[in-house]
């Protein structure tokens, strides 16, 4: 650890040398005020990428508030140069670098980060393969929450034979592989994805996408999931058999402010009650005045269609609304004067079309009206309600989907 010390010399000499003036109550930089961490061993050494991370074995004078890896071409990489944040706080991380030219020499060291500075783990090289006859395959996770996760890849490159297998392995320790867990997804080239069931709630999961051809397998990037536990209530009724123990139908408080929401299809004149737990706690509506009362009447959605679900529940309030969704937006044919009507498809739960869009943005929205609207704040798949644009880079034919089914709302823009 030499190298650390030196770096650590100058912030430490600065605290002396301007601490004349200094009185008992202040505190003197010193080694230890930073943090202390090793980088680790580089792994999945490829044509384009490489995996590596660091431990963090001390904190420091305050917690770490930014970690991750230095990388470059040439020794002692810093923040000063190219540089992937791997969140905060102690412990383990790890971080996929992508997009690296092939047969090339790379110098790594881990960083943290807390309110003293910046410290810097032990330097690794590596070099990227050359012509290495692996498939090139990245990681994508979808969404997740708090028993299940939806996540997928890409193979976009069979690297010279053909890829027999791809999927998902996954588990609860680091950098999961084939011999262990995995969900096979398929054979060839392309995108795919799958959901995996029965995650413990509030537990790390970490999952990669694989592929395999006749040089062996290679891994995209590893993603760290942590099974989310939002506060849901279930939604027994007629349509779904009065079942107050299925997990499909259920309204979640994602922001964990007791008010909840979701979304189902109703036929005609359905009647429903909310329930907690395994359904001895349920509450109705007797006088159908979005009051909830403990053990009221059933609540009555008289026309056929598909409602979102509102509960209050400090209030004990509720309501529902029927919808319908279309696009609108400079990217639709229709520009901003009217909506490109979705239709709802009842095998997959969700509302779709193929529609042609233009370079320009767009929002979906309900019942043709501003009153109930969603777009994408940070431009990750996800939906906001009242949220921003969503950006059409490309114009052609695409398939458009929103789906309302998980507790955090997403959309899919497919250019064909």
């Amino acid at each position: 650890m030499k190298h650390m010390m030196t770096l650590l010399g100058i912030p430490v000499l600065a605290a002396i040398f301007f601490c004349g003036g200094c009185t008992k109550s202040e505190h003197v930089i010193t080694a230890d005020d930073f943090p202390k961490l090793v980088t680790s061993e580089v792994t999945g050494i490829m044509r384009n990428s490489a995996s590596c991370g660091g431990r963090i074995s001390h904190q420091g004078i305050s917690l770490v508030r930014a970690r991750g890896l230095c990388y470059d071409t040439v020794q002692n990489p810093s923040l000063t140069g190219k540089h992937v944040v791997a969140g905060d706080g102690g412990g383990q991380f790890y971080v996929h670098l992508s997009d690296l030219p092939q047969n090339t020499t790379y110098y790594v060291r881990a960083f943290a980060t807390n309110d003293a500075g910046t410290s810097y783990g032990d330097e690794k090289s590596f070099r990227t393969l050359w012509d290495s006859g692996y498939a090139t395959v990245s990681t994508n996770l979808s969404t997740y929450s708090f028993s299940w996760m939806e996540i997928g890849g890409n193979v976009s490159d069979d690297g010279g034979s053909p890829v027999t297998e791809y999927g998902i392995c996954w588990g609860t320790s680091p950098l999961p592989a084939t011999g262990g867990i995995k969900v096979i997804c398929g054979s060839g080239t392309g995108q795919f994805s799958t959901v995996i069931h029965g995650l413990m709630m509030n537990i790390p999961y970490y999952a990669r996408a694989y592929a395999i051809n006749a040089r062996g397998t290679s891994c995209g990037q590893q993603k760290l999931i942590r099974t989310i536990n939002y506060p849901f209530l279930n939604v027994p009724g007629s349509f779904q058999g009065w079942d107050p123990a299925d997990s499909s139908t259920i309204i979640a408080a994602v922001k964990l402010d007791g008010l909840y929401e979701g979304y189902f299809w109703f036929p005609a004149n359905t009647e429903f009650k909310y329930a907690a737990g395994s359904g001895t706690t349920t509450w109705g509506d007797n006088n159908h005045d979005g009051t909830l009362e403990p053990g009221g009447a059933n609540i009555i959605a008289a026309a056929e269609g598909y409602y979102k679900l509102n509960v209050d529940y400090q209030g004990l309030t509720h309501s529902f609304l029927k919808t319908e969704w279309g696009v609108t937006g400079t990217a639709t044919v229709n520009g901003t004067g009217s909506d490109t009507d979705l239709s709802y498809d009842f095998s997959a739960r969700n509302w779709s079309v193929a529609t042609n869009l233009l370079a320009g943005e767009l929002k979906f929205r309900a019942n043709h009206s501003w009153d109930l609207y969603y777009g994408d704040d940070d431009a990750d798949g996800f939906l906001e309600a009242g949220g921003s644009s969503i950006r059409v880079k490309e114009p052609g034919l695409y398939t458009i989907t929103l789906d309302f089914n998980k507790p955090v709302y997403r959309y899919f823009l497919v250019r064909n």
